[in-house]
């Protein structure tokens, strides 16, 4: 399919539009500028003057992006693994149960390849939702305690919903059966429910006894 040829360059341009909303979701006491003699700080004043309040939550807002770079990094592995060994067939069944029959198809260990790091995504994405909790606690108090005016909240809570929307989309994924694998880049949310024909794998060649052969 069309749309399949040119999803990795979707993905690459959606990833660099993303960058966007994650360093100003993350890194809220940093980008938002605080008070210097009156006047908007620079980011290193911004450190150069702050309380340990401050140096707390710029602490918490480059934990919380390396947080959501793990997230990026477990997301791209989970979608070169969804592209490379199912695709999409809009006519098929999406329900746990008939995409569970389907991923049999693939073998045993390419079919737990899919089932692991669509779980360590779940994880990971747990540990980033928790991260910006704290983080955007810590610096609400931080920019409403000692910022220059009222814009600067505004930019907090427009940097804080844009992150939320990404935040939302990788929470849905808690709340689906084991064998729901959704995109997490096209356009539209899709579901992976067949398997790639190029993957089945040929049971005449599965060993039952003796070392396991890693599928690639």
């Amino acid at each position: 399919m069309a749309a399949d040829k040119y999803q990795p360059l979707i993905t690459g341009v959606t990833i660099v539009l993303e960058c966007y909303r994650v360093f100003t979701g993350t890194l809220l006491v940093v980008f938002v500028p605080g008070i210097c003699h009156g006047q908007r700080c620079l980011p290193y004043e911004n450190f150069n003057n702050g309380d340990a309040v401050y140096r707390v939550g710029f602490v918490f807002n480059f934990l919380t992006l390396l947080c959501f770079m793990n997230l990026y990094r477990v997301e791209l592995m989970r979608e070169h693994k969804f592209n490379h060994y199912l695709r999409i067939d809009h006519h098929a069944p999406t329900d746990s149960e008939s995409v569970g029959k389907e991923l049999v198809k693939l073998g045993e260990q390419r079919q737990q390849k899919i089932l692991n790091i669509n779980k360590e995504y779940q994880r990971v994405g747990a540990v980033t939702i928790v991260a910006v909790i704290i983080n955007t606690a810590i610096s609400i108090y931080v920019i409403v305690n000692g910022y220059l005016d009222d814009r600067e909240p505004t930019v907090l809570a427009t940097s804080t919903v844009l992150l939320a929307t990404k935040l939302f989309d990788v929470l849905m994924a808690f709340n689906m059966d084991k064998n729901v694998l959704t995109s997490s880049y096209r356009r539209q949310k899709v579901q992976f429910n067949m398997v790639n024909p190029g993957k089945i794998a040929d049971t005449s060649k599965i060993v039952t006894e003796g070392p396991t052969i890693e599928l690639p």
